[in-house]
Parts: structure tokens; C-alpha cells; sequence
């Protein structure tokens, strides 16, 4: 009795050495908690019940310090997410200490029980089967982990595998009414809570979007010791006598766990598909929010943020595009536009009433054109109209002619009326053959020397581009700067 009291106390003092160890495990949480709660409980159940010479109350004790293991472990960090998928696990591991049972009884074991003489035999049955159960758990547990979490789950494994040898070695000790196994058993037990200490901090961060999906191996860890409990029990039912009652109610018990288990994995499985449906769904919303904002960047990027009308960059690639798709006998005309006596209007009233006259000059130009005509702000007060398919020079100048009175009809700001005069600058497209994007780039820069020879012949009219236009604008900015031009030709040869 002094050497099992003496061992007892070396699995107390392993407890609780497991105690400070996975105490000070950063990730531990309440589940690994509840697994140093059963360590102690287990420790001090066998102690004590060794000690009063009580192995009932050690089997009762043990049974519920296993059980609590059993509980605490799909709660682990690591585990399933789902209630169905712990209860799942929960089922897995009655289904593996029911059919250990079984294996156990057709080895050996039933002759052990029929021959003992030793008190409540019924429940020293208990504790091997309960600690097979969370060892079971921990193996399926392990199966289904994430590689982060997978470390600490083989820690567990190995400990419980470790603690459950042990109890069924107790059980033969029990059965036998003999201590000569009882150190091994003891040390086992000792080394396997030191090995599931080792877990410690081993399972990782707790992932919210891994939800613990049942792989391939989890499916067959429960599914073996089935078969072979199953096969087991074929065995004694042809050749031996009928179970005892404590062995039909472990049968029972492995049925509804099986019953269970198709429930729960049913259950499990339409889980999974309502989460992947809010996360589907949520993503959704989300792609269509970040759908909505990059249309606004780009509708920003694009336009001009007073009047809403494209900005130079979206009328260039337009007309970009028109020129690449044109017809060989349509043209493309450009238009640009200056409001004369603008400045005196913003110095005079004030750039809110600028800006209100400038939203207004806009959606005058846009009533005027046709609907595949774009008309652009290009800064300040001036604007381009890029018309497609014109005919020839005449229905270009005849959308002049309207565009500019339309400007000039009067507009009200504020009680006020208001005139402002536009500058027109038209230039046609040349046959194709030109780069398209060079070819954009000439056509507004033409019309912009266009309209600079309108608004030097006193403004308020439109001007078609010719050749003489560069040749003057060049010699203005010779005149303005003092820089001599130097001809294409010269520059490229």
C-alpha cells in the first residue's frame, strides 16, 4: 500500500507540474483549462481512492475527470467551429471506446470479469473505455486540424493515448485483484499528462475563417475500430456465450452514437453550406461596394467635377477609338470653344456665379449636339465638342453656328442677365493612315489654333482650321518669348 501511495503522490505532483506548464500556455483559453482541471481530478481521484482502499470512488472519479477531457477537446483552438461538428467528434470517440470495449472483451478481458471477485466490477469497466473516448478525440481532432493547430493536437494524442494504456492496464490490475502492474500503469498515466502538457501554446492563433472541415481521415479513424469491434462481436455471439448486461448497454450506446454521427454530420454538412453562403453573400455585397467605389474613382478620374461633363483625357479617348473605327468616308470634327467676357463675369459677381454660368454653358452645348457627340470641359472656360461621322465641312460649321447661339443667348444668375460670347475653333479629321492617338491630339490642338484666329477677329464667331494658323501661332509665341520655331523637317533629320 506505501509504494501505491507513493506512486499516487508521483502522479499528483505530475498533475500539477501539468498544472503550472500549460497555466503559462498563451493560447490555452478554457478548453486546455478544463484538460489541467481533469488532470488533477484524475490524479486525485486515483490517490484517494487508493488511500481509502475505495477503487469504486477511484473509477468514478476517473470516469468523470475523463469525461471532462472528453468535453474540453473539440473546444480546443484549432477544432471545429460548429456545434454539430464537436458533437460529431463527441459521437467519433464513443464510437472508438465502445468498439475498444468490445475488442478488449473477445481478447481477453471477459475472462478477467467472470473470474474476479472484486467489488463493482460493472464500473471498473468505465474508465478505460471513457479515456479510449478522448483519446479517439483527439485523433480525429488531429485529422482535422489546420497545419498550425496540428502540433498540439499530436501532443494530445499522444499523452491520452498514453493515459488510456494505462487505465486498461488499471482495469486488468482491478480484475486481477493484483498490484504488480501498478507502477507501469502509474507512470504511464504520469507520462502521458506531461506529454499532452507539452501542447502548451502548440495549437496556434484561432482562425474565424477556418472552419475545421472533417477530412478523409477523420471518416475512417472511427470507421476501424468499428469494424473490428463489429467483427469482435460476431466472434462471441458464434462461439461464445451471450454479453453481460454491461456490455449490451456499450452496445447500445455505440448504435445511437452511430445514429448520431450520420445526424450530426447532416447537420454539420448544411452548416458549412449556410456559412459558405454569408461569406458568398458578404463578399458579394462587398465586390459590389468596391464595384460601386472604383466606378466613382473612374467616373471622377474621367470627368470634370463642376460641370459633370468628360474631361479632356476621356474626350481624347474617344475620339481615339472614332478615329479606329471610323468608316473610310466619314470624319471626325473637333470643336473647341472659348467664352469671351467670362473673366469679367467671375471678377465682377464672384466664382460661384462662375461656376453657375460654366454648369450652364454645358447642358446648352449638350441639348445642341447629337446623343453619340460628347461635349467636354477642358478647363477653365473652355470646352470641346467632338462630333462623329460628320458628312463634310458644312455640317461641321452648321453645329458651330448653333453651338455658339446657343451660348449667347441670354442667362439669369442671381436676378441677373448675363451674355457671354464663344470662340469656336473646327477642325476635320485628315484621311486615315495617322497614328489614332496622335491624330486626337492634332485635331484639338488644331481647333485650338481655330479658335484663337476666331477670337483675334473679334470673338463671338467660328473659324475652320488652315494650315496658316500654325505658322502664325507660331510666330506670336516667337513675338511673346523670343524662341525661334524650328520646322519638323529640321528637327527629324
Amino acid at each position: 500500500m506505501a509504494r501505491e501511495l507513493l506512486l499516487g503522490a508521483v502522479a499528483a505532483a505530475c498533475a500539477l507540474a501539468t498544472v503550472g506548464v500549460l497555466a503559462r500556455a498563451r493560447g490555452a483559453g478554457a478548453a486546455t483549462r478544463l484538460i489541467v482541471l481533469a488532470a488533477v481530478a484524475w490524479s486525485a481521484s486515483r490517490l484517494l481512492g487508493w488511500q481509502a482502499g475505495a477503487p469504486a470512488s477511484a473509477d468514478l472519479g476517473a470516469t468523470a475527470a475523463l469525461g471532462l477531457v472528453a468535453v474540453a477537446l473539440p473546444l480546443v483552438p484549432g477544432g471545429p467551429h460548429l456545434l454539430s461538428g464537436r458533437a460529431r467528434t463527441w459521437a467519433d470517440g464513443l464510437i472508438v471506446a465502445g468498439s475498444a470495449l468490445f475488442v478488449a472483451w473477445v481478447l481477453g478481458l471477459e475472462g478477467l470479469f467472470e473470474s474476479s471477485s472484486a467489488p463493482d466490477t460493472g464500473l471498473a469497466l468505465v474508465p478505460a473505455p471513457a479515456a479510449t473516448m478522448a483519446a479517439g478525440i483527439a485523433v480525429v481532432l488531429l485529422t482535422r486540424a489546420r497545419d498550425s493547430a496540428r502540433p498540439g493536437f499530436a501532443f494530445l494524442t499522444c499523452g491520452l493515448a498514453a493515459v488510456a494504456a494505462a487505465e486498461w492496464l488499471l482495469l486488468g490490475v482491478r480484475l486481477e485483484g493484483t498490484s504488480t502492474l501498478v507502477p507501469l500503469a502509474v507512470l504511464l498515466a504520469a507520462g502521458g499528462w506531461l506529454v499532452a502538457a507539452l501542447a502548451r501554446d502548440r495549437f496556434g492563433a484561432d482562425d474565424e475563417d477556418d472552419p475545421g472541415l472533417p477530412t478523409s481521415l477523420s471518416v475512417v479513424v472511427p470507421s476501424l475500430p468499428l469494424a473490428v469491434g463489429l467483427a469482435a462481436g460476431a466472434v462471441q455471439v458464434a462461439d461464445g456465450p451471450a454479453f453481460p448486461t454491461e456490455l449490451i448497454w456499450a452496445g447500445l450506446v455505440v448504435i445511437l452514437a452511430i445514429i448520431a454521427r450520420q445526424v450530426l454530420a447532416l447537420l454539420e454538412s448544411i452548416g458549412f453550406w449556410r456559412e459558405l453562403e454569408t461569406v458568398i453573400r458578404s463578399r458579394d455585397v462587398a465586390l459590389q461596394a468596391s464595384q460601386a467605389v472604383e466606378e466613382e474613382l473612374t467616373h471622377r478620374v474621367l470627368h470634370d467635377p463642376l460641370t459633370g461633363l468628360p474631361n479632356r483625357a476621356l474626350l481624347l479617348d474617344r475620339a481615339e477609338h472614332a478615329l479606329s473605327r471610323r468608316e473610310p468616308d466619314s470624319s471626325l470634327a473637333m470643336l473647341f470653344i472659348d467664352l469671351d467676357g467670362f473673366k469679367e463675369v467671375n471678377d465682377t459677381l464672384g466664382h460661384q456665379v462662375g461656376d453657375d454660368l460654366l454648369v450652364a454653358v454645358g447642358r446648352r452645348l449638350s441639348a445642341v449636339v447629337r446623343a453619340r457627340d460628347t461635349v467636354a470641359r477642358l478647363g477653365g472656360d473652355e470646352f470641346a465638342v467632338l462630333a462623329q461621322d460628320v458628312a463634310d465641312e458644312r455640317e461641321a460649321t452648321t453645329l458651330a453656328a448653333g453651338l455658339r447661339d446657343a451660348v449667347q443667348q441670354p442667362f439669369r444668375a442671381e436676378g441677373i442677365e448675363l451674355r457671354v460670347r464663344a470662340s469656336i475653333g473646327v477642325e476635320i479629321s485628315e484621311p486615315a493612315g495617322r497614328a489614332a492617338e496622335e491624330a486626337a491630339v492634332d485635331l484639338l490642338r488644331r481647333a485650338d489654333m481655330a479658335m484663337y484666329s476666331a477670337k483675334s477677329h473679334g470673338g463671338s464667331d467660328w473659324r475652320l482650321y488652315e494650315s496658316r494658323m500654325r505658322r502664325d501661332a507660331g510666330e506670336r509665341l516667337e513675338r511673346k518669348s523670343g524662341l525661334t520655331l524650328v520646322p519638323d523637317s529640321r528637327r527629324s533629320a
